[in-house]
């Protein structure tokens, strides 16, 4: 198997094209990159170039990699259908903005499918909807104007098929 390209066109679908480490500096690295979790994906988010850091690489790997794809795509679904019948009890989870949801149904769908299959995605992408599901301030919760949750979707699946400007 071949190592795969550094930078922007890291869309590692698992760990496998990854350098291997030594187990126990692999193991400290991939913690690091746990724990610091929120940080590493909004730098990549940004455009921060994934191969500029072990843990950003580490970062990019897990969140690309098939488990967390299905993840995100099965957070998307009971996002748009929820289910019926039972009320919500007391919770610290925001909820969604519905009036936005509603808006962007069709365009996180498409993520969401984009998601379950098996074609590789870029890592800023993911970065940015794992941000978007789980920022209480995001566009999904707290949108500051009408159509911003579309709009971050717009630029989502963009960043996720590699069709965005990054200048």
């Amino acid at each position: 198997m071949s190592q795969q390209p550094a930078g922007l066109n890291l869309i590692a679908a698992d760990a496998r094209g990854l350098p291997r480490a030594p187990d126990e500096a692999g193991m400290l690295v991939k913690a690091r990159a746990r724990f610091r979790g929120r940080s590493l994906d909004r730098a990549l988010s940004n455009g921060v170039d994934p191969a500029s850091s072990g843990l950003l690489t580490r970062r990019a790997a897990w969140l690309t990699s098939t488990k967390n794809r299905h993840i995100l795509a099965r957070s998307i679904t009971r996002l748009l259908d929820p289910p019926s019948g039972r009320r919500p009890g007391p919770s610290a989870a925001a909820p969604p903005h519905r009036g936005e949801l509603a808006g962007a149904r069709m365009l996180l769908a498409r993520v969401g499918a984009l998601l379950e299959i098996d074609e590789p995605v870029y890592a800023r992408g993911v970065a940015r909807l794992q941000l978007l599901l789980t920022d209480g301030d995001s566009a999904l919760y707290a949108p500051h104007r009408t159509g911003e949750l579309l709009g971050e979707v717009e630029g989502i699946l963009d960043a996720l098929e590699g069709r965005e400007e990054t200048w």
